[in-house]
């Protein structure tokens, strides 16, 4: 059997395998090959000499690729004839031939102790043990994340811990690289290649290091070295080799102390010129694959090399400015303009109460430019190239509305460049109705709805919905004692609309036992009307009583509060302007609603002024944009068209006049208040009375007049309170409809869009 040397082995990723023999002379390396059991011969890989201290002895280390073994393998490493060179401890221990085939595979490996490696290696013997770890077999075998190889090199590197010095973190950089610098002896000389230990990765650093100064008089350097940001740890090392010696530094310096690199640029740190010139070296190299770091390149070429500047100055390269700011508990609503025609900005910033929300750019809404004389911020005198934005920063902790916020410009390098404080003197109400005249609906995407507008008006709803509402009486004598039909109309200002209404009213005798409330969003409807309904009501001999707010509201809760004070068993609802055309329209109503299988609404046929249809029931189909729609059927067409005549079910019925009984409304919870369009608050009404098992029925034989503009009958002229209240009505109701088409005889053109195709029909499911 021939002399053998012992062999020691380290299993470690991708299937490789590191061998290590001491003693034994070795011939060259391709003239080796290692035997695993009986069946594998392959040649080794990547061999490394590292002396030994006696000065005539070394250890051999290899590696050998594509081995997959497990504790007990038996292998030898054989010179070019097959004879054994050296064999696991296995083999030796049992006294068993490196070429007997024979041999025990099930004994325990003799699993390489990496101590082992250095003991008695010299210096010189050390530093190529690290070299070839972190030089050839890293990047050869595509090593750095293997745990069992980063577990061996932090095994040798602390062994060389007497090399150590400490390593200094200076900045962030564009959120993923670290700026860090070490001293090194001055004869570690140029070029210097650096590897990065962190965590359970080993990762060579992305650019080549920089040594700044150490002349000849100077027994230390500075090394410059960008390194991932994601390897700043509380433990980080860097190892660096330069063709004349090694290098190994420490750092226990994390992310959270080191300031972005807008903010180091501008310190008295960032005045060192040589490690200025690294940076950009660094970042000039990074730009063209790198939007971010070419910005950074930018910002220090426009921003940063003169000191500082206005950023609300149109001037500069960068520049904001605030058309409004409004706060809520939930958060912070901003509009405004800004200026970045050389892409250094990020994103937008609002601090408040400590805590900072940030929004990117690319989810910045575009809002036009505002009107002039609005009390806007002198939006005409700013250059034609800014881009206007709005944003909703959203924030978990709720804070008071009126607590002080500031917005921030954050560049692409992290800085962050104050340019106005908040909010302004408005209150929630008022922010609600700015922000929805703030948006055309073409400019309000999917995207600015669910991010910006839409948390934006719940957020200043809620805020005004905190502000107590009461409701006042206001009672005329004359009403029935004992009515047995509660008619809720909104009061109107037209005094045209309230003289035909009550006229019509005092010749009708089935209004004898009809109780009249009129209801007001807006104290200062009453108040601009009291003196004129006073007169008509004396003058007809008429009773009523006037439900008023103790503050602005929607008129879905202005009709709640009439129905909440209504005495008889049956509601009515009629429109702001809504007038019927002949008397004994309630009986008509009452028959409907009790002569119809499981009624629980009846809704009149409503027309205009100029007897053309603008309600006989109304539909639901998709929009595009995907939304529910409420379509009025047969809307433009004349009154007696077939399709109108007809009494029949319908998916919604209308405010402008509709009968239900009180407990049923009541059961359902009324009309539900979130809606910014009455319209959509109709639909839900009926999608609620469905819900029960009712019906919603077209009363074709009651015809009502709509005397005003059809406002709140047409959808068109709503714009952004549609699309929310669509998206807010597909939401609730969304497993209650299915696409169909059910239209019968309806020509095509009852409901083609503007781009003369006929939207998709949605049937509700009874």
């Amino acid at each position: 059997m021939a002399a053998t040397a012992p062999l020691r082995y380290w299993a470690l990723g991708n299937g490789v395998l590191l061998l290590s023999w001491d003693g034994a002379p070795a011939p060259e390396a391709e003239h080796l090959g290692v035997r695993i059991g009986d069946a594998l011969v392959m040649p080794p890989f990547c061999l490394a000499e590292l002396p030994l201290d006696d000065g005539c002895s070394r250890n051999l280390v290899s590696l050998v690729p594509g081995c997959r073994i497990g504790a007990g393998a038996a292998f030898t490493v054989c010179d070019e004839t097959g004879a054994p060179i050296a064999a696991s401890a296995e083999e030796l221990d049992e006294g068993t031939s490196a070429g007997d085939t024979e041999a025990d595979t099930t004994l325990a490996a003799a699993w390489l102790d990496p101590l082992a490696l250095l003991d008695g290696t010299a210096a010189d013997g050390a530093e190529a043990l690290a070299r070839f770890l972190f030089e050839v077999c890293a990047p050869t075998f595509r090593l750095g994340r293997d745990p069992t190889f980063v577990a061996l090199c932090n095994t040798v590197l602390d062994d060389l811990g007497t090399l150590e010095q400490g390593l200094s973190g200076r900045c962030l950089l564009l959120d993923r690289y670290l700026l860090a610098t070490c001293e090194v002896p001055s004869e570690l000389k140029a070029p210097i290649r650096a590897y990065v230990l962190s965590g359970a990765m080993v990762t060579p650093a992305p650019f080549a290091p920089a040594r700044i100064g150490g002349g000849s008089n100077q027994p230390h350097a500075t090394l410059a070295l960008f390194l991932p940001a994601a390897a700043a740890s509380a433990d980080l090392r860097v190892i660096a080799f330069a063709d004349n010696g090694m290098m190994l530094t420490r750092s226990r310096t994390t992310r959270a102390g080191l300031p972005t690199a807008g903010d180091w640029l501008s310190s008295r740190d960032g005045d060192d010129k040589p490690l200025r010139r690294y940076v950009v070296e660094c970042l000039a190299g990074l730009s063209a694959g790198n939007e971010d770091a070419a910005a950074l390149l930018r910002e220090m070429w426009l921003c940063l090399a003169g000191g500082g500047f206005s950023v609300t100055d149109p001037a500069q390269p960068v520049a904001a400015g605030t058309t409004w700011i409004f706060g809520s508990e939930a958060g912070v609503f901003a509009s405004g303009w800004m200026r970045d025609r050389y892409r250094l900005v990020a994103g937008i910033e609002a601090e408040r109460d400590g805590v900072r929300t940030f929004v990117p750019l690319d989810q910045l809404v575009h809002c036009p430019p505002p009107e002039c004389g609005k009390g806007n911020q002198g939006a005409a005198d700013h250059p034609l190239d800014e881009r206007r934005f709005a944003a909703f920063f959203a924030y978990d902790r709720p804070a008071p509305a009126a607590a002080p916020c500031r917005l921030a410009l954050r560049l692409k390098s992290g800085t962050r460049l104050t340019f106005a404080e908040g909010p302004s003197a408005v209150d929630a109400q008022e922010a609600h109705d700015l922000i929805l005249g703030m948006f055309a609906p073409a400019q309000a995407t999917d995207a600015a709805l669910g991010t910006c507008i839409e948390p934006a008006i719940e957020a200043f709803a809620g805020e005004a919905g905190r502000i107590p509402l009461t409701w006042d009486s206001v009672d005329f004598r004359g009403g029935p004692a004992k009515p047995t039909v509660s008619l809720i109309i909104p009061l109107s200002e037209r005094t045209r609309v309230l003289r035909c209404r009550a006229g019509q009213f005092a010749i009708d005798p089935s209004m004898a036992d009809v109780e009249v409330i009129f209801t007001a969003a807006d104290p200062r409807t009453w108040w601009r009307v009291e003196a004129s309904l006073r007169d008509l009501l004396a003058g007809y001999g008429q009773g009523a009583r006037v439900v008023v707010p103790s503050r602005p509201c929607r008129p879905a809760e202005a009709l709640n509060a009439g129905a909440s004070v209504a005495r008889a068993p049956l509601l009515t609802f009629c429109g702001t302007d809504s007038v019927p055309e002949e008397r004994g329209w309630i009986a008509k109503l009452k028959t409907t609603l009790s002569s119809r299988r499981q009624c629980g609404l009846a809704g009149a046929r409503i027309l205009f002024e100029d007897h053309s249809l603008a309600h006989a029931g109304a539909d639901l189909s998709l929009d595009e944009r995907g939304a529910w729609a409420v379509q009025p059927r047969l809307a433009g067409f004349p009154r007696d068209f077939a399709g109108a005549a007809g009494a029949g079910p319908v998916p919604v019925v209308s405010s402008a006049c509709l009968m239900t009984q009180r407990t049923l409304f009541e059961d359902v919870g009324g009309f539900s208040d979130d809606y910014l369009c009455q319209t959509y608050a109709d639909a839900d009404l009926c999608f609620k009375v469905r819900s029960t098992g009712a019906a919603v029925w077209h009363a074709a034989d009651v015809i009502v007049f709509a005397l005003g503009d059809g406002r709140g009958l047409s959808e068109a002229e709503n714009g952004l309170p549609l699309l929310l209240d669509r998206r807010r009505l597909t939401r609730r109701w969304q497993g209650q409809v299915d696409l169909g088409d059910d239209r019968g005889d309806e020509p095509a053109a009852a409901d083609e869009g503007t781009d003369g195709r006929r939207p998709s029909r949605l049937k509700v499911h009874a």
